[in-house]
């Protein structure tokens, strides 16, 4: 056998376009509730008493704050929201427009 050919095989078959980015959508009401709350922020972060709190939305619906955000998400799914229907967000200086989806997630 020649080695190069397989060689060739093996790396055209392994090789992965660097330019190729992960293509995932936004669920609806994630993206909605995102947009609210980027609206909500400025007027947010003139309350001092909310400076650190935690906010839900589900859509352009505030849900709630609290001083962490596990009660939210308490709040949130027992009202029967599932888990790409609502955010929960820090109250603090905005994000930057470029966020890694992934990255919201851990917040």
């Amino acid at each position: 056998m020649n080695s190069k050919s397989e060689s060739s095989a093996v790396n055209s078959s392994t090789n992965v376009d660097s330019t190729t980015k992960l293509n995932y959508d936004i669920p609806p009401m994630i993206q909605r509730s995102m947009e609210a709350f980027r609206r909500d922020l400025p007027g947010l972060l003139q309350m001092k008493r909310l400076d650190g709190q935690w906010v839900a939305y589900h859509g352009d619906c505030q849900i709630g704050f609290a001083k962490t955000k596990t009660p939210l998400y308490q709040q949130c799914l027992e009202r029967g929201l599932k888990i790409d229907e609502f955010i929960v967000m820090c109250v603090m200086p905005d994000l930057p427009d470029e966020s890694d989806p992934e990255e919201l997630m851990d917040l």
